[in-house]
């Protein structure tokens, strides 16, 4: 019995020391940096009204029993039991019930309501960044989709560079170098053309060269073949980002080429008529003198026959210029090239 006595002391002093730690945490969290919003800091004004109750209820009645067990002087206990003293804790409940519900009125309620307005304000307001994002990933998508349709049905090679490395690119540019459309995806840009040309590459495409140029592609399996580039500089997804056209200029070259060579067979051709028009008539001349100085001295006729010999070999020379078709070279002296007359004339054929 005598154990039992004084447990009721301990237990409320127990009860006076959490109810302490307790009021103690509450308060810390009303601190400025501690609060997080209005709702928290009205539910911890609550809790630690509450817990100030509790506490200040456990300290009267443990000094109560307490001084009763003889622990502390008995006045104590005499005074506490005093009618109007043990009055003070029940008006501190009531008091602090009285506040409670006052700021759960005029306070959490209110509160409460801001709060679920902000939330649906806030869950709006997120719905409408979701929906915007995912219209602005649907207009991506889109994009993708329309520039893959675009490069698919373009009739040039389409490839999209980023630092350098290819990260797209459609099938007419694979199929333009001999690889597979999914093999090219890493791949250095310079990794498509020749050794001389990946200087001019290199420069153009770091420095944003947004202009046509032509430089020598180079196929999977090492074949070399003249290209025209043409990038500019995009923002794709935020990022900086470069799209190239390549074109297979193989045809318009040898076009080129065939074109000049036309040109000069035609230049050509005009000569050779000027040059036999100016050849004939000097030759029919000495043909004509040949002939009176035969008749006349025959000591003379085998060396006349010599000439003759050499001006129908030019005859035939004229007959030929006069009938070049095609523009063939030989050469010449010093590096240099000639007509080939014999190559050049339809003669050649018979």
């Amino acid at each position: 019995m005598e154990l039992f006595k004084f447990l009721t002391p301990i237990s409320y002093w127990l009860l006076i020391i959490v109810w302490s730690i307790i009021l103690i945490f509450y308060l810390s969290r009303l601190l400025p940096k501690r609060r997080k919003n209005e709702l928290f800091i009205t539910l911890i004004i609550i809790l630690s009204i509450d817990a100030f109750r509790t506490l200040f209820e456990s300290l009267y009645f443990g000094a109560w029993y307490t001084s009763l067990v003889g622990l502390i002087p008995k006045n104590i206990h005499e005074f506490l039991i005093r009618p109007e003293n043990v009055f003070i804790p029940k008006f501190i409940n009531v008091m602090a019930a009285v506040l409670i519900l006052s700021i759960l009125l005029l306070r959490w309620l209110p509160q409460e309501e801001e709060e679920q307005k902000n939330k649906k304000s806030y869950t709006m307001k997120l719905e409408k960044q979701i929906s915007e994002r995912k219209k602005v990933e649907k207009s991506f998508r889109e994009s993708e989709e329309r520039f893959r349709q675009l490069s698919e049905a373009s009739f040039a090679g389409v490839l999209l560079i980023e630092n350098r490395k290819v990260f797209a690119a459609n099938k007419v540019f694979a199929d333009m170098f001999g690889y597979e459309a999914d093999t090219v995806i890493g791949m250095d840009v310079t990794d498509f053309v020749t050794q001389e040309s990946r200087e001019t590459v290199s420069k153009y495409v770091e420095t944003g060269y947004d202009e046509c140029y032509e430089v020598m592609g180079l196929k999977k399996n090492e074949e070399e073949f003249p290209i025209e580039a043409c990038g500019k500089e995009l923002l794709y997804h935020g990022r900086k980002i470069r799209q190239t056209s390549i074109r297979d200029i193989s045809e318009s070259k040898r076009a080129e080429l065939e074109r000049i060579k036309h040109e000069k067979l035609q230049g050509v051709i005009e000569m050779a008529g000027a040059v036999c028009h100016e050849l004939n008539q000097p030759m029919m001349a000495i043909l004509g003198y040949s002939d009176i100085l035969e008749r006349k001295d025959s000591d003379l006729k085998k060396k006349l026959q010599h000439i003759r010999s050499y001006i129908d070999e030019m005859g035939s020379i004229t007959k030929k210029l006069m009938k070049i078709t095609r523009y063939e070279t030989k050469d010449y002296m010093e590096g240099r090239k000639i007509i080939d007359i014999e190559r050049s004339s339809d003669t050649s054929h018979f």
